[in-house]
C-alpha cells in the first residue's frame, strides 16, 4: 500500500466531508477507510478500474471518483519519470501532423470510399436472380450458394475464387479477415471539397466455403457488422472537422429498419443521404469505366441498394484518435521526445553495416548470469540485447535473416517478466506474432495475442483459458545457485584469457612465448652450461621481452656480433682504451708512438737510477707522463693513468695504439646499442667464449631466457594451467548448467506468471475478478475494447505478456504514458513509422527489432489516383518505399547486431546475402559435409514473358511441387516465391486446375497449405517477393519469370526490383530456405542484360543468378569469385592458407601423420583454422588458441558460444593450447588422431 497516497486520499476525504452538506446536518460519509486503502493499494488509472475495486461503491465513483483519481495519477507521475510528459516543440507537432495525414488513404483507390466497378481479386457484384442476398444478411437462410462451377457460372466462380484467395492470404499473413458484404452503397460527391464517392454503408462479415463444385456464404458470427467509419473520416477531413469517430459496430438491426437505421446513423454524423421510393430491393452493381461515373453536385449523395462481396480493409480510427490526443495535449513521453525531430529521414543510410558501424561492444566483459533469465539458447549478441536494455530505455535490434530474432524477443520478454515488468510486443505481421508466441513454449498460455479486434471469439477464448489455468507448484529456487556456478566457470575461463592473452610484467602475452622456440630438453648439456651462466647475471632475467627480442635480433647478425664482441674483448684486454682521444688520426698515432717511445725510454732510465736520484727526478718523469696522458688520453682518470704507466709501463698503451682504428669502429657500434643490449652482450660474450661458432651462442642464450620465463610463468600460474587441462569439462559443465537453468527459468516464470494471474484475475473473492469471470461466461459479450476498458486493472496486472498489432494497441490499450514497462516491435522495417508512435507513447522502454536490409513499407496506391487506370493491380503500381519505424529509430537508439546465422543448413544458402548485403559480418558455420546434391539447383525452361508472367515457369513450378511431395522423407516444408503478383496468381490458378484433375494431389496440397506446428504456420505458401518476410521453409522454389518476349526481346521490366531499395526484396526472398532452393528461370545469367541500369536490384539479381548457376553446376570457385566481387577482400587463390605459424606447424604435423587436412574452412566472417576430412566429410575442426583469443574479449562469446554454435551445426571442435603443443607435440597429435579414429 502506498502510505503517502493514502494520507492524501484521507485529506481529500476530510475536506470533502467539510464541504459536503447533508440533510441531517451530520458530516458526510464520502467513503470508508477500507475504500481508501483499496484505492491506495491498487492505484487505479481510470474510473472503470476504480469501480472494480473491493469496498468501493458505484455511487462513490460516480460522485467523487474523478477527484480521488487525480490524487492517484498525480502520484504515479511524480514517482515515475516515464510517466512525465514533455512539451512538444513546434517542429515535433508539425511532424506529428504530417504523419497523421498518412494514416488513412483519402483517395479514390480506397475501396471503402470509391468502388467504381467490380475488380478482380477485390470485389464482385452479389446480385443474382437465383437468390436474394438479404435472406442471408437478415438470417432467413443460414447459408447461400452464390455460384456454381458450371459453364454458365464459370466466370463468377473464377472471380469469387480470386477474392477468396486474397482474403485467405490476408488471414494467414496478417491475421485479419477482411471478407465482407458491402450493402447498401452511397453514390455521389461529399460535401466540402466535392470528393467523388461510391462507398459501402454497412459491412456484413461473412465466411465462405469453396469446393470444386460451388461457393457458399454464411454470416460470420464471430465478427460484428460495421458502419463505414472511413467514409465518416473522409467527410471530417474534407470539412476540417475534428471530432471523435462513432463506435463502428452496428448491432440489433432487422430487415425492416436496417436501411432507415443506416441513413439516420450517417445523418447524425452530418452525411445526408437521399433515398427514393422503391429503394428497397437489391439492384445490380453497375460497373463504371473511367470517365463514365455520373456527375453529381457537391453534397449530393444517393442511396444505391447494391451488394458486393469484397475484401474491404478496415482501417481503425483509433490511431487517428491517439494523434488527436497527443496534438491536443501537446505532450509526448521521453521516448518520443528522443525520436521525433524531422519528417524526412534517410531510409537508405548504410552506416550500420559500413565502416562506421556501431559494433557489438563485447569488450566490456561478460554479462552476469544473475542478471539474465532465458528460455532459449542465446549467443553473445543475443545476450547483449538483454544486458543493454537493462541500462538503456531505447534499443534497436538489427536482425538479419535467420539470426534468431524471434528467440531473442522471446527471451527478452521472459527476462523482463522476471524483473516484474509488463511487456507488449507489436507487429503488423501475424507471422511474427505467431512465431514469438510459439517460441514462448508452455509460457505462451499466459500471453494474450490479439491481431484482429473484430474476432471476439478468439479474444474471449483466450481470457477464458487464462482464468481457468490449472497450476502445479514446482521447485525452482536453485536457479540463483546455478547462475552463480555458471559465473564461476566463466570466471575460470576469463582467468585463462587474462593470464595467457594479456601482456604481463615481461611485456608480452605469455602464450606467445610458446611460439618463440621449442622446449629445451633437460639432457641438453650446452643449454645446461648456459643455464649456469645465467645464474651469474640475474639482472638479465628482469629484461622485458621487447628488449630481449631486440637484443636477440641484433646479435643474429654475425657482423654485429663480431664487432661488439671484439669491443668487449678490447675493453677486457685493455681497460685504458676508452680513455684515448676519439679523434686521433694516423699521424697522431705515429706521433703518439714516438712520444710513447721517448717517454718510455725516460721511464726506463729513471727506473735504473739510484734510489735518491729517482726520488729527486721523479717529478720530471711524472710531468712527461702527465703531458702524454693529457695529450693523447683525455677521456680517462689522469691520476690513475699516470700511476699505471709509471708502474707498468706502456704495454696497454701500445696494445691500444695497435688496435685503435678497430676499437673506434667497434666503439661506435657499442655506443649505438641500448643498455639492455649491453647487458645481453655481457652474458653473450661469456657464452660465446664456449660456443664461438656462428650464431649458436645467441640462439642458446635466447632460448634459455625464453624457457626461463616460461618456467617462471608456469610456476606462478598453476591454477590456470589446471583450467586449461579441464577446459572441455568446463564447457560441458556450462552447457549442462545453462540447459538446467533454461528448464528452471521456465518453471520460475510459470510460477511467477501464475501468481500474477491468480492475484489479479482468478481471485473470486475480489469484486473485479468475480465480475470479469461473469462477463466472460455471459452469452452476450461486450466488444473487445469495451471489455478491456472495463477490466483494465485486472488485465494489465494479471497478464504480463501482450502480443498485438499497432491498430489493436490504439483500439484497446488506454492512452496513458508508461502503461507498459517494455514495448517490443518486430518486423519494424515493414511498419510505417506513423503506426508505431502511439504504442511508444504507452511504454517506458522500447526495443525496435528489424533489418534495414529487408523490406520497407511500400506506398502502393497511397495518396495517388490515375484516372486512366481501369485496373488496380498492385504490382503494376509505381510504388514508393517509405520510411519505416526502424529507419526512424536506427540512428537515434542504441543498436545491437545479431550476427550468428542459424537458418540455413548449408552455407551456400546464405553466403550470397552475407556478402552482398551484410559485408560478410554474419557468423556462418561452414558445411560439415557436402550435400548429396547442390543446395541451390537451377532449372532453365526457356519460357516467354507475356502479360507480366511466364507460363512455362509456372508449369515447372507445379511440377516441382508434385515432385516435392513424392520425394520428401522428413515431412519438410515448402514455399514458392515469385518476383511479381501476376506470376503468383498464374501459379495459383494452375495449382487449382491440377487440383481439379488430381484429387490425391488436391488433398495433399490443401493439407499442406493449412499445416501448423506448435501454433506456428508452416504450411505451403505461394507468395510474391513482397510478402515473405519473416517466413522460412525447408525448401523454396523461385519463379523468376523475367524472360524474352515472343519477339525475342528482353525488355528489362523488373518492376519494384528497379526501385531504390529494390535489392532488399531480393535479400528477403533468397534467405527463406533452410535446406534447399530451386530456381526456375528462362534464361542463363549471362543473358540477363542489366547494363546501364543504375538501380542495384537488377544488378544484384543477375549476380545472384550467376552465383546460383555456379553452385548448381558444382563450380564453387566461380561462386566464390561472385561473392568476393562485392568487396576488396579477394581470396588469395591458394587452397592452403594460415593465420599464424602455429597453425602451419600443426598442419604440417597432421599431414605427416597421414591425415587429410584443410585450412581456413568457411566463407565469410566465420572460419575454422583446420579441419580433418575423410570421405568428403569433416570429422574434426581444430582451433589454435592465439587468433581465437584476439577475436573477442568475452569468455562467454569466445569459449562457450562459438563452440556451442559450431557443435549445434554438426561440428566436433578440438582446441590446441600453445603450452600443450610446446610441452609435448606428439601427445597432442596422438589426441587428435585418437579423436579422428573414434569418429571414423
Amino acid at each position: 500500500m502506498n502510505e503517502k497516497v493514502l494520507e492524501e486520499l484521507i485529506e481529500l476525504r476530510d475536506r470533502l466531508r467539510k464541504e459536503t452538506p447533508t440533510e441531517s446536518g451530520r458530516t458526510a460519509t464520502i467513503c470508508t477507510d477500507k475504500a481508501l486503502q483499496s484505492i491506495a493499494s491498487n492505484m487505479p488509472r481510470s474510473l472503470d478500474e476504480m469501480r472494480n475495486l473491493d469496498n468501493v461503491s458505484k455511487e462513490f465513483v460516480e460522485k467523487y471518483g474523478k477527484q480521488f483519481l487525480q490524487v492517484v495519477k498525480r502520484n504515479i507521475v511524480s514517482n515515475d519519470d516515464s510517466q512525465k510528459g514533455y512539451q512538444m516543440t513546434d517542429n515535433q507537432a508539425s511532424v506529428l501532423k504530417e504523419l497523421e495525414k498518412n494514416l488513412v488513404d483519402i483517395n479514390r483507390r480506397n475501396k471503402l470510399l470509391y468502388l467504381a466497378k467490380s475488380q478482380a481479386k477485390y470485389s464482385q457484384d452479389l446480385f443474382s436472380k437465383d437468390y436474394d442476398i438479404r435472406d442471408l444478411i437478415f438470417g432467413k437462410k443460414g447459408q447461400i450458394t452464390i455460384c456454381s462451377h458450371t459453364t454458365r457460372d464459370s466466370k463468377r466462380y473464377t472471380a469469387f475464387s480470386s477474392i477468396l484467395r486474397e482474403a485467405n492470404r490476408d488471414i494467414r499473413e496478417k491475421g485479419r479477415n477482411d471478407l465482407y458484404i458491402g450493402y447498401p452503397f452511397v453514390k455521389g460527391r461529399l460535401q466540402g471539397e466535392g470528393f467523388e464517392i461510391r462507398a459501402p454503408l454497412a459491412l456484413i462479415p461473412v465466411k465462405a466455403e469453396k469446393t470444386p463444385e460451388h461457393i457458399t456464404l454464411r454470416i460470420d458470427e464471430d465478427r460484428s457488422t460495421l458502419f463505414n467509419n472511413t467514409l465518416i473520416l473522409a467527410y471530417h477531413k474534407h470539412n476540417n472537422i475534428r471530432k471523435v469517430l462513432p463506435d463502428p459496430e452496428f448491432e440489433d438491426y432487422d430487415r425492416l429498419n436496417f436501411l432507415s437505421s443506416i441513413i439516420k446513423h450517417y445523418a447524425d454524423e452530418g452525411i445526408m443521404i437521399r433515398t427514393k421510393n422503391g429503394d428497397i430491393d437489391v439492384i445490380p452493381f453497375k460497373d463504371y469505366k473511367a470517365g463514365e461515373f455520373p456527375r453529381y453536385e457537391i453534397g449530393e449523395l444517393n442511396l444505391e441498394v447494391a451488394s458486393v462481396l469484397g475484401k474491404f480493409t478496415i482501417q481503425t480510427s483509433s490511431i487517428h484518435k491517439d494523434y488527436d490526443q497527443m496534438l491536443e495535449s501537446n505532450e509526448i513521453n521521453d521516448l518520443l521526445n528522443n525520436l521525433i525531430d524531422a519528417y524526412e529521414v534517410d531510409a537508405y543510410d548504410d552506416t550500420f553495416y559500413g565502416d562506421k558501424e556501431v559494433k557489438n561492444d563485447r569488450s566490456q566483459g561478460d554479462v552476469s548470469e544473475r542478471d539474465m533469465v532465458y528460455i532459449n539458447d542465446l549467443n553473445g549478441s543475443q545476450e547483449m540485447v538483454l544486458e543493454t536494455i537493462d541500462r538503456t530505455k531505447e534499443l534497436v535490434i538489427q536482425g538479419p535473416p535467420g539470426t534468431g530474432k524471434s528467440q531473442t524477443i522471446a527471451s527478452l520478454i521472459v527476462d523482463s517478466v522476471n524483473k516484474g515488468k509488463t511487456v507488449m510486443m507489436v507487429s503488423e505481421k501475424k507471422t511474427a506474432l505467431d512465431v514469438v508466441y510459439s517460441r514462448l513454449g508452455i509460457l505462451s498460455k499466459y500471453a494474450i495475442q490479439i491481431d484482429d479486434i473484430g474476432d471476439k471469439e478468439s479474444f474471449y477464448k483466450q481470457i477464458d483459458d487464462l482464468i481457468n489455468i490449472r497450476y502445479t507448484p514446482q521447485q525452482c529456487s536453485e536457479i540463483d545457485v546455478i547462475s552463480a556456478e555458471i559465473d564461476a566457470e566463466i570466471g575460470r575461463l576469463d582467468d585463462v584469457a587474462r593470464t595467457f592473452f594479456t601482456p604481463n610484467e615481461f611485456g608480452i602475452e605469455p602464450y606467445q612465448l610458446y611460439h618463440c622456440n621449442d622446449k629445451i630438453p633437460t639432457y641438453d648439456n650446452r643449454q645446461y652450461e648456459v643455464y649456469k651462466t645465467l645464474s651469474q647475471f640475474d639482472g638479465i632475467t628482469r629484461m622485458r621481452y621487447n628488449d630481449l627480442k631486440g637484443s636477440y635480433d641484433l646479435f643474429c647478425s654475425q657482423y654485429s656480433t663480431d664487432n661488439l664482441c671484439r669491443y668487449k674483448s678490447y675493453i677486457e684486454n685493455c681497460p685504458i682504451l676508452p680513455s684515448f682521444d676519439k679523434g686521433l688520426k694516423n699521424f697522431d698515432l705515429r706521433s703518439m708512438t714516438d712520444d710513447m717511445e721517448r717517454v718510455s725510454d725516460d721511464i726506463e732510465k729513471w727506473k735504473n737510477k739510484f734510489f735518491l736520484s729517482r726520488i729527486f727526478s721523479k717529478g720530471s718523469v711524472n710531468k712527461e707522463v702527465r703531458e702524454f696522458v693529457d695529450r693523447y688520453m683525455p677521456n680517462g682518470n689522469n691520476k690513475e693513468l699516470i700511476g699505471q704507466i709509471m708502474q707498468r709501463g706502456f704495454g696497454d698503451v701500445r696494445y691500444g695504439i695497435d688496435n685503435y682504428e678497430d676499437f673506434i669502429r667497434t666503439n661506435a657500434a657499442y655506443e649505438g646499442i641500448n643498455d639492455a643490449q649491453r647487458d645481453y652482450l655481457d652474458v653473450l660474450s661469456v657464452v660465446r667464449a664456449s660456443y664461438p661458432e656462428g650464431n649458436i651462442a645467441n640462439q642458446l642464450l635466447y632460448s634459455q631466457l625464453i624457457n626461463w620465463h616460461i618456467e617462471e610463468f608456469k610456476k606462478n600460474n598453476v591454477q590456470v594451467f589446471n583450467t586449461i587441462d579441464d577446459f572441455n569439462n568446463i564447457i560441458r559443465r556450462i552447457q549442462e548448467l545453462t540447459t538446467k537453468k533454461k528448464e528452471l527459468s521456465i518453471k520460475r516464470t510459470d510460477c511467477l506468471l501464475y501468481g500474477e494471474l491468480s492475484t489479479y484475475m482468478n481471485d473470486v473473492e475480489k469484486k473485479g475478478c468475480k465480475e470479469l469471470r461473469r462477463r466472460v461466461e455471459s452469452k452476450r459479450k461486450k466488444s473487445v475494447n469495451l471489455f478491456v476498458k472495463m477490466f483494465s486493472a485486472q488485465l494489465f496486472k494479471g497478464i504480463k505478456i501482450w502480443l498485438m498489432t499497432p491498430e489493436v494497441v490504439s483500439e484497446i490499450i488506454p492512452f496513458e504514458r508508461g502503461r507498459f514497462d517494455l514495448l517490443i516491435f518486430d518486423e519494424a522495417s515493414q511498419m510505417y513509422r506513423e503506426k508505431g508512435l502511439p504504442a511508444i507513447y504507452r511504454a517506458k522502454k522500447v526495443v525496435i527489432a528489424g533489418d534495414d536490409k529487408q523490406l520497407r513499407p511500400s506506398s502502393i496506391g497511397k495518396g495517388r489516383f490515375d484516372p486512366s487506370s481501369d485496373d488496380e493491380d498492385d504490382d503494376q503500381d509505381a510504388a514508393i518505399e517509405e520510411t519505416s519505424l526502424l529507419d526512424l529509430a536506427k540512428s537515434k537508439y542504441t543498436p545491437v547486431l545479431l550476427d550468428y546465422h542459424y537458418r540455413s543448413r548449408y552455407e551456400e544458402l546464405i553466403n550470397f546475402s552475407n556478402y552482398a548485403f551484410y559485408r560478410a559480418r554474419l557468423y556462418v558455420s561452414p558445411n560439415v559435409a557436402e550435400p548429396d546434391e547442390p543446395p541451390i539447383k537451377m532449372h532453365i525452361v526457356n519460357g516467354v514473358w507475356a502479360d507480366r508472367c511466364n507460363v512455362k515457369e509456372a508449369k515447372k513450378v507445379v511440377e516441382l511441387i508434385k515432385e516435392f511431395f513424392e520425394r520428401r522423407r522428413n515431412n519438410e516444408t515448402l514455399g514458392v516465391i515469385t518476383f511479381n503478383i501476376n506470376q503468383r496468381d498464374l501459379i495459383e490458378r494452375m495449382i487449382e486446375e491440377e487440383c481439379n484433375k488430381d484429387r490425391a494431389f488436391c488433398a495433399r496440397y490443401e493439407q499442406e497449405s493449412t499445416r501448423k506446428e506448435n501454433g506456428e504456420d508452416v504450411g505451403l505458401f505461394i507468395r510474391s517477393i513482397e510478402n515473405v518476410q519473416g517466413d522460412e521453409r525447408d525448401e523454396i522454389i523461385f519463379s523468376v519469370a523475367y524472360a524474352k518476349d515472343s519477339d525475342g526481346r528482353f525488355r528489362r521490366l523488373f518492376g519494384m526490383l528497379s526501385q531504390e531499395g529494390g535489392e532488399n526484396r531480393l535479400n528477403v526472398a533468397i534467405t527463406r530456405a533452410k535446406k534447399k532452393i530451386q530456381i526456375v528461370t528462362s534464361m542463363k545469367p549471362s543473358e540477363f542484360d542489366v547494363s546501364g541500369i543504375t538501380s542495384k536490384g537488377p544488378f544484384f539479381l543477375k549476380k545472384y543468378l550467376e552465383y546460383s548457376y555456379d553452385i548448381s553446376n558444382g563450380d564453387k570457385e566461380a561462386a566464390k569469385r561472385v561473392l568476393y566481387s562485392f568487396h576488396d577482400d579477394q581470396d588469395s587463390g591458394s587452397s592452403v592458407r594460415f593465420d599464424s605459424e602455429f597453425e602451419e606447424q600443426v598442419y604440417d604435423a597432421l599431414k605427416d601423420r597421414g591425415l587429410d587436412v584443410d585450412t581456413q574452412i568457411g566463407v565469410g566472417g566465420y572460419s575454422i583454422d583446420l579441419a580433418v576430412k575423410k570421405n568428403g566429410r569433416y570429422l574434426l575442426g581444430i582451433e589454435c588458441d592465439g587468433k581465437l583469443y584476439h577475436s573477442s574479449n568475452s569468455a562467454r562469446e569466445r569459449d562457450f558460444h562459438r563452440q556451442k554454435y559450431l557443435e549445434s551445426r554438426g561440428w566436433r571442435i578440438h582446441r590446441i593450447w600453445s603450452p600443450n603443443w610446446w610441452n609435448d607435440k606428439e601427445k597432442e597429435l596422438d589426441k587428435i588422431v585418437s579423436i579422428v579414429q573414434s569418429l571414423s
